[in-house]
């Protein structure tokens, strides 16, 4: 499958300041926090077969005007259960066994790009692109702040996040 390549640019960018290996363990996942290393990566349902199980039990399918909300305006609760059978794993942003980060191959832009969500426990936080979500992750990583994304595009103004700047931005 094609990753998008906001995607593959922050691999690059990644891989060159050699970090040390991701550490993760498939028999204890819900201790890693970061990003898969490349040959971990793959399907939700299939990496996380217990919770893929869980989500089938309780499916949420919101409508298109809801689930393509992004934005502060998007409602977290908002959602689409069987979506994440098709959607990739590729990191998780906390110390929680719920704390995913997914790019969505089915949902994509005019230039490719993947919608990408952070799952939690109680929801999601969904992006049009990787590009946006590192965006967006990179407020909670560097502010105190309260509560788990979306923020303001002005909140990511004049921070390390406006050094992926985006263009025709037409959510808030």
């Amino acid at each position: 499958m094609e990753l998008p390549k906001s995607y593959k640019d922050f691999w690059i960018a990644y891989k060159s300041q050699a970090l040390a290996p991701s550490g993760f363990d498939p028999h204890n996942r819900s201790r890693f926090v970061g990003m898969l290393e490349l040959d971990d990566v793959g399907l939700f349902k299939d990496l996380e077969p217990d919770y893929w199980a869980l989500m089938q039990t309780v499916p949420i399918h919101s409508g298109d005007h809801e689930y393509f909300s992004y934005g502060v305006a998007q409602d977290s609760i908002s959602g689409r259960t069987s979506d994440y059978g098709r959607a990739i794993l590729i990191g998780k942003y906390a110390d929680d066994s719920t704390a995913l980060i997914l790019l969505h191959p089915h949902v994509r832009t005019s230039d490719g790009e993947m919608q990408a969500s952070l799952n939690e426990h109680a929801g999601e936080f969904r992006a049009p692109s990787f590009a946006e979500l590192m965006r967006q992750l990179s407020i909670l990583e560097t502010v105190d702040v309260k509560h788990v994304p979306p923020y303001s595009q002005k909140m990511l103004a004049d921070r390390c996040a406006a050094r992926l700047p985006m263009k025709n931005v037409w959510w808030d």
